[in-house]
């Protein structure tokens, strides 16, 4: 809706435009020509209640642990980015001499561990970018609020985040030999 008609697409209601155009007519006409059944479910209704902040923020959130669990070639191309460069900059640091000058190379190297360790949470943009025109659509009709939605994404990323993190510190931790005296 953003590619064609801007934030002023928002407040339309779309679904009673369709409703009312040649379009729809079209397709009943089309449907009604084949010869089957009636659904015995009857007639499809969309509750219009609002629902509470918590339930929605509960639904999406569950949507987007799974859908990052439907998307593992992602999520091992993240971990293998983790895992990657924590070795390397572990074995940049590793072996510091125990003077000053070898204790500044490892606080130094915890800086640089810690600009590089936040690569793959920010990798989480990439989805997010696809996401968008579900994410348009659905607010649109209703669905769920915007702010949800950002905020599903986010709680849904703390577990990665956090997993990636200790993976990577374990690593860069006794590679470096912080867990020495």
């Amino acid at each position: 809706l953003d590619i064609f008609c801007g934030s002023t697409g928002e407040k339309e209601d779309w679904a009673q435009l369709y409703k009312s155009s040649d379009m729809a007519r079209d397709m009943a006409a089309i449907i009604s020509s084949y010869d089957c059944e009636q659904s015995h479910m009857g007639k499809i209704s969309i509750d219009q209640e609002k629902k509470k902040f918590s339930y929605e923020l509960y639904c999406v959130t569950y949507r987007q642990i799974i859908a990052h669990w439907r998307t593992p070639a992602y999520m091992s191309l993240r971990l293998a980015w983790t895992v990657c460069a924590s070795i390397l900059i572990a074995l940049t640091f590793m072996n510091q001499p125990q003077t000053l000058t070898g204790f500044g190379n490892v606080v130094g190297g915890l800086f640089f561990f810690s600009n590089i360790g936040t690569v793959p949470m920010l990798s989480t943009v990439a989805p997010l970018v696809a996401d968008r025109a579900v994410m348009y659509r659905e607010t649109s009709s209703g669905t769920y609020r915007k702010l949800i939605y950002g905020l599903a994404v986010q709680l849904a990323e703390i577990p990665f985040n956090i997993s990636f993190g200790l993976i990577s510190f374990l690593i860069y931790y006794f590679i470096v030999g912080l867990d020495k005296d």
